[in-house]
């Protein structure tokens, strides 16, 4: 820092471009390092009159990094900020509106600029503008700013659409605590209106503003959904998902039935993008499907397989499509096996996940009933707590509607009863002998076990369940229960 500050003490504001450069060259290299400049920013601020924009661009950058550090710095930065801001250059103009904006000692001087800033004749300044007032207008101001806010909603008929979506989010930023951005039908429709000329990036602002209306009949419908029918075929995935949701939830507000014609246009779209995206956009694309579920199954179902998971599926993309098999009831047998292939899974979120669908696909379809027996025997499988997942949901299966595999699933949890000593996977096995205890040789001598554990009534829910699952065993086999029972009472 030392020959950075004797290299100031040098220049002069008549040096050559190549020396502002190399000065600022090692400003920024030093501001990479986060070494702190504040000392020298008294010698630093004065070079912001040079007419350099790279070179303004990192003071200004310095600016903004060390404006807590640096004293007086409104004084210091005033007069350079204001000869900027009549720059020819809107770079220089944008430049000053968005590093006062990021300043909070020169949040004054930014509201008596930014008048003028919404009105440039550059679309850039005006867009850095709009943004800069979401962070220089809050709450405790906002009354003193009417005039401001007053010329933002002028902007949301602004030529350039990315203005228009940067007066949305900063209206709907600045009036946060009075519910946002006012929307009435006629700023609904004009943006509609427009919506193709809305690149890609901002159709999630228009998206977020457009929630807040809601059509008055059937025929203000009919008009959103024609406006929305372009973006409904959009190749981007984030656009036609966002403008399907914008639909159905129009749809679903006045009541209609016909959410299924929206999701019936999009999907061969969906479809190609089941098969073709990376894991990020199919996850995107799997939780907007989710939304769809179960209202609409029929349209999936035909294209199951599309939901099974793939060697290169991340491990969220694979919690989605498990969340979604078990909605596809027309290939139950296939998709039943898929699930039971998934409980082995080497990832902890994704196995879990699949005994959840499988728990729900059972005990929703006894068809599937024959599936349990294979299902229990996972429950030797020690990694990923795969095992006590499988006894917990064994729980929740009503065993006494498939005799046949009754027996069988009590001999393996019988069987490796004694392995199971986490809190959870306790409180699964009492509740499984609270219900078939009287079937199994065992259940007494399992919980005197569990009842010789002391930590066991370090936790009010196993005590009561112990306690709950001792007197129903009592009342079916009282000769053995009678000493557990007193032991446990006492």
């Amino acid at each position: 820092m030392s020959h950075l500050n004797s290299f100031l003490s040098q220049l002069s504001l008549l040096e050559s471009e190549g020396r502002f450069m190399e000065m600022s060259n090692s400003i920024l290299s030093m501001m990479l390092k986060n070494i702190d400049l504040s000392p020298l920013g008294g010698k630093i601020i004065k070079f912001l009159a040079i007419p350099y924009p790279p070179c303004k661009k990192v003071m200004y950058s310095f600016l903004a990094k060390y404006s807590d550090n640096i004293s007086n710095l409104n004084i210091l930065a005033t007069n350079s900020l204001l000869k900027d801001f009549q720059d020819p250059n809107p770079f220089i103009r944008r430049l000053v509106i968005k590093t006062i904006s990021h300043i909070p000692c020169l949040f004054e001087l930014g509201l008596q600029l930014l008048p003028q800033a919404l009105s440039d004749t550059s679309s850039y300044v005006r867009t850095s503008a709009a943004n800069a007032c979401s962070l220089i207008i809050n709450e405790d101001n906002v009354k003193e700013n009417q005039d401001i806010i007053n010329k933002l909603y002028e902007m949301i008929r602004d030529p350039d659409p990315t203005v228009v979506c940067s007066s949305l989010a900063a209206l709907n930023e600045i009036l946060y605590a009075d519910g946002g951005v006012v929307i009435n039908s006629k700023i609904a429709f004009y943006l509609l209106s427009r919506i193709t000329e809305f690149v890609d990036w901002n159709m999630s602002i228009l998206h977020m503003i457009l929630k807040k209306y809601s059509p008055k009949d059937g025929n203000e419908l009919v008009l959103v959904l024609n406006s929305l029918d372009e973006k409904l075929l959009d190749e981007n995935p984030a656009v036609f998902s966002l403008a399907a949701d914008l639909a159905l939830l129009y749809i679903h507000q006045l009541g209609k039935g016909f959410s299924g014609d929206i999701i019936r246009q999009i999907f061969p779209h969906l479809k190609y993008l089941l098969q073709n995206s990376s894991n990020e956009i199919l996850s995107g694309i799997l939780e907007l499907i989710e939304g769809f579920l179960p209202e609409h199954k029929d349209i999936f179902t035909p294209s199951y397989k599309l939901f099974f998971c793939r060697f290169c599926d991340s491990s969220a993309v694979k919690v989605h499509k498990l969340k979604i098999l078990p909605h596809m009831i027309d290939n139950l047998l296939i998709v039943t096996e898929e699930l039971l292939l998934q409980c082995c899974n080497g990832t902890k979120v994704v196995s879990h996940q699949a005994v959840h669908s499988f728990v729900s696909v059972v005990g929703s379809h006894s068809e599937t009933k024959n599936f349990i027996g294979t299902f229990a025997s996972l429950i030797d499988i020690e990694y990923n707590n795969i095992g006590e997942e499988v006894l917990n949901a064994l729980t929740k299966v009503n065993l006494h509607e498939v005799a046949s595999m009754k027996h069988c699933v009590i001999a393996t949890i019988s069987t490796h009863a004694n392995s199971f000593n986490s809190l959870k996977s306790k409180l699964s096995l009492l509740k499984f002998i609270g219900d078939y205890g009287e079937e199994i040789e065992d259940s007494p001598y399992i919980i005197e076990k569990i009842l010789g554990d002391t930590q066991s009534f370090d936790d009010v829910r196993l005590t009561c369940t112990l306690l709950t699952t001792t007197v129903k065993l009592f009342l079916r086999r009282p000769a053995e229960m009678q000493g557990l029972s007193h032991c446990l009472t006492s």
